[in-house]
């Protein structure tokens, strides 16, 4: 009997003294690997801004002889995006993406200043304007609580853009406006709000602005009237383009 006791106690000694040896497990730390590759998807909305906005004709250059200033006369539109990036460090990374925008123009506004006393031409447009983003750049990426990302871009590229063709027919002439297709360096800003579903998906909200100077080098009209004829314009004319965008999307951690 004095032997079972005896080694009933060794043991539970032994036993207590391992258990004294192992670290707790609540100090044990989890190990997340990163994800460097991050693709998303967006759509939304696209507000035009600065001279692209713009619906003032005091200083457009079919009204004013010595203007070389393009008025867009754009309204809301749509904004659609695709973008990858690469995380250099947990925190910061490159990204490149794709965008385009289509934005139809403000009839009424552009008429308004048409009215040549009272005879009233008729105006048509060849569609909206087109544009299409190539643009690439840095981010760095802050987390916050509750799974939630802020993430600020930075990015530069081409930005290509067309002004649609435009028809004025009047009592007895008639104007048809051509301004060619442009391609010019443009620049954004972007901040990402990212709420992470999963390790591997997260849905999001954008806001973002983009900016560049438009100028095109010539303009051709065709004038149907007492001079009828194909015309080059003698001076350059261009527009400041802006636009911010709201969006929503998914992002896929990879």
């Amino acid at each position: 009997m004095k032997r079972t006791l005896l080694l009933f106690v060794l043991f539970s000694q032994a036993c207590l003294g391992q258990s004294e040896l192992q670290p707790p497990t609540t100090h044990v730390k989890n190990t997340v690997k990163l994800k460097r590759f991050i693709v998303s998807v967006n759509i939304g909305a696209s507000s035009p801004y600065a001279g692209f906005g713009t619906k003032d004709t005091a200083n457009f250059f079919m009204t004013q002889k010595d203007s070389n200033k393009v008025r867009g006369f754009a309204n809301v539109g749509v904004h659609a995006s695709a973008d990858a990036g690469y995380f250099i460090t947990a925190h910061l990374g490159v990204e490149g993406k794709v965008v385009f925008n289509y934005n139809t123009i403000d009839m009424e506004k552009f008429n308004s200043f048409l009215v040549p006393h009272n005879h009233s031409p008729e105006v048509s447009f060849d569609g909206g304007y087109s544009i299409w983003q190539y643009m690439g750049g840095p981010f760095i990426n802050f987390d916050t609580k509750d799974n939630t990302t802020i993430c600020l871009k930075f990015m530069t590229g081409m930005l290509s853009i067309n002004y649609p063709d435009f028809y004025i027919t009047g009592p007895s002439n008639y104007f048809e406006i051509i301004l060619p297709q442009v391609h010019t360096i443009a620049y954004s800003f972007t901040s990402d709000f990212e709420k992470r579903l999963s390790p591997l998906i997260g849905i999001k909200a954008t806001i973002g602005y983009t900016g560049a100077l438009v100028n095109y080098a010539s303009f051709t009209y065709i004038y149907t009237g007492a001079t009828s004829g194909r015309y080059s314009s003698p001076y350059p004319v261009s527009m400041s383009y802006g636009s911010l965008t709201f969006s929503a999307g998914l992002n896929f951690h990879l």
